[in-house]
């Protein structure tokens, strides 16, 4: 598939970020965004700006209503997991036989609700490893180190009815895209293996956010202290347990090597899940500790932890009235 249709859900950190990165691959990228970024878009291109310089990208078009952009090859949903059920209800126009509907969401959910709406056949898991947000309208600002995206090798109905060993490879369709966005400021890959991808990144996400809001700290506060670091090892322990009750094979070598990871962030990081409790903005904590607990319910596991942290930053939620430090 030399040349791809694709349309983009969303024009933050990561949509905006990756749509750039597939315009300069030379591909027909449309983008389905909130009304702010349309005019400067359409004016002056989309902006993205990295450590090393600014640069415009002119997409094919952008618009408020997918029914302007029609069906795609590629559909790559990058809102946040509290927007993606809205936008998925408006997803049907961009929807033809062979379209594929990529997921970039935090946590492990969202290929299920994606396939809801757009069917199991057309769903790729994903996820992206990204330092990015918007800095304005049309303006998107990534930090640090090199973007990464893995995506399934196979649709969701492919890998439920195939094992992994006797699948024929990467879908073509999937191998386009994973090519398309190679050849431009990106690092991607393709996977037969993305549901244990999905749930390192949920652990470490889930441990990072829920330890550090609960703490109301910052990464290098949390592990420096004895008892909080103590917190983020109970953490992992409880997303292991409920991933291998899952039939997920998080393994104690995967566990350690998320708290190396956690180990490696800068002392002051914290998540943008705390930073938007803070700030009083939509936020997704029902989403991945509070969807923890709920997964590990189904299966007969308690993450008291996650529950627990779950309650208190809930409460905050419920309660606070004036943006406040973390």
């Amino acid at each position: 598939m030399a040349g791809m249709k694709i349309a983009v859900v969303g024009t933050g950190g990561i949509g905006g970020y990756y749509g750039a990165q597939l315009v300069a691959a030379g591909q027909e990228v449309h983008f389905a965004a909130t009304r702010r970024h349309v005019a400067p878009v359409r004016e002056r291109g989309l902006l993205v700006s990295t450590d090393q310089a600014t640069k415009a990208f002119k997409p094919a078009s952008i618009t408020t209503d997918p029914a302007e952009i029609g069906p795609a090859d590629i559909v790559l949903t990058t809102v946040k997991l509290y927007q993606l059920r809205d936008s998925m209800e408006q997803i049907a126009p961009l929807l033809g036989p062979d379209t594929l509907v990529v997921t970039t969401q935090n946590g492990v959910t969202a290929p299920a609700t994606v396939a809801e709406y757009a069917g199991a056949e057309r769903t790729v898991p994903g996820l992206c490893i990204i330092v990015s947000y918007i800095e304005g309208p049309g303006h998107i600002r990534q930090v640090g180190f090199m973007p990464k995206i893995q995506v399934g090798a196979r649709t969701l109905a492919d890998a439920a009815t195939t094992p992994a060993d006797e699948a024929d490879g990467t879908d073509p369709r999937i191998q386009a895209l994973v090519d398309a966005l190679n050849s431009a400021d990106a690092i991607a890959s393709a996977t037969p293996d993305i549901e244990h991808a999905l749930w390192k990144k949920f652990a470490l996400i889930t441990t990072f956010g829920g330890v550090g809001g609960l703490a109301r700290a910052t990464i290098g506060q949390v592990r420096d202290y004895p008892p909080t670091r103590a917190l983020q090892i109970q953490s992992l322990a409880e997303a292991r347990a409920v991933a291998n009750a899952r039939g997920i094979p998080l393994t104690e070598a995967d566990t350690n090597a998320i708290l190396a990871q956690l180990d490696e962030l800068s002392p002051e990081s914290t998540t943008s899940m705390q930073r938007d409790i803070a700030a009083m903005h939509p936020n997704e904590l029902e989403d991945l500790n509070g969807a923890l607990v709920r997964l590990g319910a189904e299966v007969g596991v308690d993450a008291p932890l996650h529950r627990i942290a779950t309650a208190c930053m809930g409460l905050r939620v419920a309660t606070q009235t004036e943006p406040a430090a973390i």
